[in-house]
């Protein structure tokens, strides 16, 4: 579980990164961010991994 929240602040730190160095990826990010769909699958996701992972017995 460790391996995966370190993979996350990676990828995360990465697309920061990459959002701060390349204004078109950054508008591409906004787009895509920008739809409600593609944000509640994404946090979606994410948040039932986690609970996933915390909660599995």
């Amino acid at each position: 579980m460790m391996r995966l929240v370190i993979l996350v602040a990676v990828t995360v730190i990465l697309v920061v990164l990459l959002a701060r160095l390349f204004p078109r990826f950054r508008t591409q990010l906004r787009r895509v961010l920008a739809s409600p769909f593609v944000r509640r699958i994404l946090f979606g996701a994410v948040l039932r991994l986690i609970r996933l992972l915390i909660f599995r017995r």
